[in-house]
């Protein structure tokens, strides 16, 4: 997961980790993530995050909004949080769209922002942090570098825990998707991956979903899917922003897109 990610990322979620054990969290959340980026990328703190540019002040925001309970042992294996696995998703995202070769503390922080619900995310929003002048800022001053290798060059990067009626329908759909089985099956559930995408099963009365991909090019994931006998509801021609969108639904009718992001499109 973390191959792509700089020295400074790197310590990044070192520092993550060992606040978490600290705190007496079972997981690393978000808000760890970000007192890492204080710990690690001064720099990047001053200028992004000047209300909040002490590892003091922030502990005390964390602790106001969770008790501190008994310190983990260092050495533990702290697992990533569901939010915290999006804010790296997010952070992966960006750096790929910004035409960055490497994912930084600035794309965590920009994962962080994403993750709109989190209360780092929101504690950043009350301290006047805004996604798009962050954005814009890494933007103008990070040079580009080669683009960050999509996970899944045809259909593009997504995490997912989807909720099908018939488990089997489903295993077999996306494995026709390119998904292959990650470990052992449990009752009613099963995880599929495909390069850094997981994607979860889950045996439920009901489902409703919709699945986004995002992808560099629609071309390739068009070719594949149909090559795979995929049948499309919706096969659009080109649109005027030079990005694609296909769609289709998976066995209990979830419906599934794949949209193509054309050069021309800032990042949102």
């Amino acid at each position: 997961m973390f191959e792509r990610y700089n020295e400074k990322a790197r310590r990044t979620i070192f520092f993550a980790r060992y606040e978490a054990s600290q705190f007496g969290s079972p997981e690393i959340e978000p808000e760890f993530i970000l007192l890492g980026l204080l710990r690690e990328d001064r720099a990047l703190s001053a200028r992004f995050l000047p209300s909040l540019n002490t590892t003091e002040g922030l502990h005390r925001e964390i602790e106001r909004h969770r008790r501190p309970g008994e310190k983990i042992p260092t050495f533990a294996d702290l697992p990533l949080s569901a939010e915290c696995k999006h804010v790296l998703a997010h952070a992966a995202e960006e750096a790929e769209l910004l035409g960055h070769g490497y994912v930084g503390p600035e794309h965590l922080l920009l994962g962080i922002l994403r993750e709109e619900q989190s209360f780092a995310a929101k504690l950043l929003q009350r301290n006047g942090v805004d996604i798009q002048a962050v954005r814009k800022a890494v933007a103008e001053n990070q040079p580009a570098g080669p683009a960050l290798p999509s996970p899944n060059p045809s259909l593009g990067f997504f995490q997912l825990i989807l909720k099908v009626t018939n488990l089997e329908a489903s295993i077999d759909f996306y494995t026709k998707l390119g998904f292959t089985l990650a470990g052992d099956r449990s009752t009613g559930t099963v995880v599929l991956t495909s390069g850094n995408c997981h994607l979860r099963l889950d045996q439920s009365p009901a489902a409703d979903h919709l699945l986004s991909f995002r992808s560099r090019d629609t071309i390739p994931a068009i070719a594949s899917l149909q090559a795979a006998g995929v049948q499309f509801e919706q096969l659009p021609p080109s649109e005027p922003s030079g990005g694609t969108t296909i769609l289709l639904r998976d066995p209990d009718g979830n419906a599934i897109s794949v949209s193509g992001l054309s050069p021309a499109i800032p990042p949102r």
